[in-house]
């Protein structure tokens, strides 16, 4: 029989209050999966905010089964796997300019390659790719994408081929949403407190980073890109961007379903600030912790879409 999702708390429904914030959160399946969800429910409960200003509007538990059968995970980082396979090609001239300027180094000169070709050159499997320490001077975020520098080798996105093999069709996920009436800045200040907890109940080595064990919509967009693949409605179908408050919101404004799916498979945009040469970014992490309002009007400052064939 078809394993389906398992609906805990039914979803309460897209809102048009603007002074509500809806976020995804969901453990890690690296992570122990029952504990590190009772650690995330009970730190949410003991905020003082709870039920006031947080409210849980929506839980469900994804079979490892449905994950691996409607290759949700691969869908949801279908980027960073593109560049992880991709390697040297897959990057942007922006991107080439700000890894030669933080590592001091010249393009021409060295290896960039995706983490699946440098467990071949390096020798090492997912698992001690990803965990391998390196200084944080040695390690470059653009555009949500991490760049490694291993044993002499630029390496992007050195996480992907653990991530993809821990997802397995015996590893379940459950995913929350909360809304609430705070500012985003307040999803991180939990998240620390969550973290902590997780290092306490020794599930998250000390000195990582929430992000190693849990994730949360850090923005509008992200929400969506959560939405669209983990929440359900009653009928264990995929709800549309309709049923997801910040997609309702585009709608109504007259942002089309089409750009909305395509902006969210193809987050990296050239942006036009007010009076300012344009800028490659992420709309991801250009709207993180923006209200939807602020992040509708970056839509307008949209100049150019470099293009990726995911």
């Amino acid at each position: 029989m078809r394993q389906k999702p398992t609906i805990i708390v039914p979803y309460l429904g897209a809102t048009s209050d603007p002074q509500a914030l809806d976020i995804f959160l969901y453990v890690r399946p690296d992570t122990n999966g029952v504990v590190g969800e009772s650690i995330i429910t009970k730190a949410i409960e003991r905020c003082p905010e709870y039920r006031k200003k947080i409210k849980l509007i929506y839980m469900v538990n994804i079979p490892g089964e449905c994950i691996v059968r409607d290759r949700l995970i691969e869908h949801y980082y279908a980027l960073k796997i593109y560049f992880a396979r991709n390697g040297r090609q897959s990057l942007t001239l922006y991107m080439r300019q700000q890894l030669e300027s933080f590592f001091q180094c010249r393009w021409e000169d060295i290896e960039i390659v995706g983490a699946f070709q440098a467990m071949e050159l390096l020798n090492y499997n997912e698992e001690e790719l990803f965990n391998l320490w390196v200084d944080e001077r040695e390690v470059l975020d653009i555009h949500g994408q991490t760049i490694k520098k291993i044993e002499g080798i630029y390496v992007i996105n050195y996480d992907v081929p653990a991530l993809l093999k821990k997802n397995t069709s015996s590893t379940d996920i459950a995913v929350m949403l909360l809304r609430l009436w705070l500012p985003y800045q307040y999803m991180d200040s939990l998240a620390k407190t969550i973290a902590q907890n997780m290092v306490e109940q020794h599930i998250l080595p000390a000195g990582q980073t929430p992000a190693r064990a849990f994730h949360y919509s850090y923005g509008p967009f992200d929400q969506l890109r959560d939405g669209i693949n983990f929440l359900f409605d009653n009928e264990q179908q995929h709800c549309s961007l309709s049923a997801l408050s910040f997609g309702r919101y585009l709608l109504e404004r007259g942002v089309s379903e089409e750009s909305i799916y395509h902006l969210i498979d193809n987050p990296l945009v050239l942006l036009q600030e007010w009076q300012q040469e344009p800028n490659e970014t992420s709309l991801f992490m250009y709207t993180r912790c923006r209200s939807y309002q602020e992040s509708f009007k970056s839509l307008q400052q949209i100049v150019a879409q470099p293009l990726m064939q995911l």
